[in-house]
């Protein structure tokens, strides 16, 4: 209802969502790099994986982030914490994946196309869900795809840049 609450909602909303996709992206490169490491029969250590999850982060943008801790910044000791690469390995894309379809089927319905989400719903899983996903529109090969989810950070974004003036 208040200003501030607007604020920390919609600061809220557009880390939930750059979390959801930007991180979990980030994440899945780091266990499929790790998984190439086993596959060459590299032996793994709390070092090399320390190392390779600040190499991933670096290669995400981390190094613009000031405020990380000089500990996590050069231990890298993020990895432990995320308990799907010991408990569901090869799953947190789908948390990315998850995201961009929901977007993509919410503008389609703002758009007026009701019929690829209602066909979506009915289909349940007498297919494989991606292909299923292709029937109602969502190719995560294609840009347009992506665009939803993108166009709704800007739109949070611009919301609190409003607030902020």
């Amino acid at each position: 209802q208040t200003k501030e609450e607007k604020i920390y909602l919609l600061q809220q909303r557009i880390f939930d969502l750059t979390s959801t996709f930007y991180r979990q992206i980030q994440f899945a490169d780091f266990e499929y790099r790790a998984s190439q490491l086993a596959e060459k029969q590299v032996p793994f250590t709390a070092e090399l994986l320390n190392n390779l999850f600040v190499e991933v982060q670096n290669d995400y943008g981390y190094t613009v982030f000031d405020k990380l801790e000089d500990k996590e910044k050069k231990h890298g000791f993020g990895w432990p914490r995320i308990s799907h690469f010991f408990h569901s390995p090869f799953y947190v894309y789908k948390y990315a994946i998850d995201v961009t379809a929901s977007y993509k089927l919410y503008d389609d319905i703002k758009r007026g196309n009701i019929e690829s989400t209602i066909n979506f719903l009915k289909a349940g899983g007498h297919k494989e869900p991606l292909k299923i996903m292709l029937d109602a529109g969502i190719d995560f090969t294609k840009e347009e795809t992506y665009q939803p989810l993108i166009n709704g950070i800007v739109e949070y974004t611009n919301q609190l840049k409003d607030l902020l003036k």
